[in-house]
């Protein structure tokens, strides 16, 4: 997919690494969801936008969906729970270095 709206790059290290390595969580224009390809009733007007990242060894994708394309970009660029799910097993830098959670 090439159609994304809006990305963030990072870096990660695996946990007790030092070696960071660059990767991007990135957001999808929102698309008009086809009742065909999800297992719920869809309303009228539903959208949904893809949520991926690249660069981490393993790439990871979700879709999240709202009553129109506003909404649904509004629920994806809430990236810090995917992040922090991530977080379990890297460690997530800003691309200066510093920390991305404050924890």
């Amino acid at each position: 997919m090439k159609n994304f709206i809006a990305e963030r790059e990072l870096l990660y290290s695996l946990k007790d690494s030092d070696r960071r390595s660059n990767f991007v969580i990135r957001i999808y224009a929102p698309f008009i969801v086809d009742e065909d390809k999800v297992d719920f009733l869809v309303g009228e007007g539903l959208e949904g936008c893809r949520i991926e990242t690249h660069g981490l060894p393993e790439e990871f994708y979700h879709e999240v969906y709202g009553v129109d394309g506003i909404q649904a970009i509004n629920i994806a660029s809430n990236i810090e729970p995917y992040l922090k799910r991530l977080e379990k097993k890297y460690d997530l830098f800003w691309l200066s270095g510093e920390p991305y959670f404050d924890d």
